[in-house]
């Protein structure tokens, strides 16, 4: 039996026990397991890992990001084209789901992901972060208008928890960062001592850009105003808009950052520029949903339980 015909077979077996399953536009519920598995199976076709980076790095590009932009499950983003360095450009149109990213998780981090069910799936920008990576980048290819804050995927669930996840272009290493949102924590800048895209010396781009996907690249959750912020001896980062002090130590051995308010209110770091605007291409066709990550704002679908062990396998095997 060849692989479109096995794929054939589960998505009938699938329709039959449960005709929702293969109904996305008649679903109500949260996102559960099965359900996204299904809808990935009944597709047909797996998207490449590198899919779900790219289509992070297009709306992080192209996309305003003023607040949350909340995503369907039927997106239109681009291809990335590498070129040298660490330069890309973007290609042709394609569509995206989201549903195809989770599937595509490990199957502890699917399920710590989805967690009570997922009631929302946004693109979502730590306002107050810094990303050395972009930083980095920007000064080695001459870009100016780089997004100098950490873009994620943020994920809601049914009990208001909300989960950060950011794919890693390839699936070697540490392909996926996932990190729970703390209650009331803040994104904090880290970089290195020497300022923003600068370097420390051998080891700081490791170690600037792993902390900056931990749980440590935010506030501690706090009881009320005023309450500072313990950083440990040696770590670099500065106040970012919004967050409490940190400690006077910290900031007297850290560069000085620059921050620009943006249309919206929010405050952007930017570092020394002068370099060519990078060409951006035209949005998709609308409409383009935004607003909070909460429910209410994603195609919603079935509740139903049952074994996913099969739909998980033919999504797996039909990935790259």
């Amino acid at each position: 039996m060849t692989r479109n015909s096995l794929n054939y077979w589960l998505t009938q077996d699938l329709a039959r026990a449960s005709p929702a399953l293969l109904r996305p536009d008649k679903m109500d519920g949260p996102w559960t397991e099965e359900m996204i598995l299904a809808a990935v199976a009944a597709k047909g076709k797996a998207a490449a890992w590198s899919d779900h980076n790219g289509a992070l790095k297009y709306f992080r590009d192209n996309q305003p990001l003023t607040a949350d932009r909340i995503l369907s499950t039927s997106e239109w983003v681009k291809d990335v084209v590498h070129g040298p360095k660490q330069n890309y450009t973007f290609g042709e149109w394609k569509e995206w789901d989201w549903r195809t990213m989770v599937a595509a998780f490990s199957d502890v981090d699917r399920r710590r992901v989805i967690g009570t069910g997922i009631t929302a799936v946004a693109v979502s920008k730590r306002v107050g972060s810094y990303d050395h990576h972009m930083a980095v980048a920007a000064k080695e290819c001459g870009w100016e208008n780089a997004c100098t804050e950490i873009v994620d995927f943020s994920i809601t669930r049914t009990d208001g928890s909300v989960v950060l996840v950011h794919p890693r272009w390839k699936r070697q290493g540490t392909k996926l960062s996932v990190i729970e949102l703390p209650a009331g924590g803040m994104p904090i800048a880290i970089m290195p001592e020497h300022g923003p895209g600068r370097s420390d010396g051998p080891g700081t781009y490791r170690r600037v850009t792993g902390a900056a996907y931990t749980v440590s690249a935010f506030t501690p959750a706090v009881a009320g105003p005023g309450t500072p912020v313990v950083v440990g001896p040696g770590t670099p980062m500065v106040a970012g808009p919004g967050m409490p002090a940190v400690a006077a130590a910290v900031i007297a051995t850290t560069a000085a950052i620059t921050f620009a308010t943006t249309a919206s209110g929010s405050q952007t770091p930017l570092f020394a520029g002068g370099n060519p605007t990078r060409p951006q291409p035209p949005p998709p066709p609308g409409p383009y949903p935004s607003g909070p990550a909460v429910a209410g704002h994603q195609p919603p679908p079935p509740a139903c339980t049952g074994p996913v062990a099969a739909v998980a396998a033919i999504v797996l095997e039909n990935m790259d």
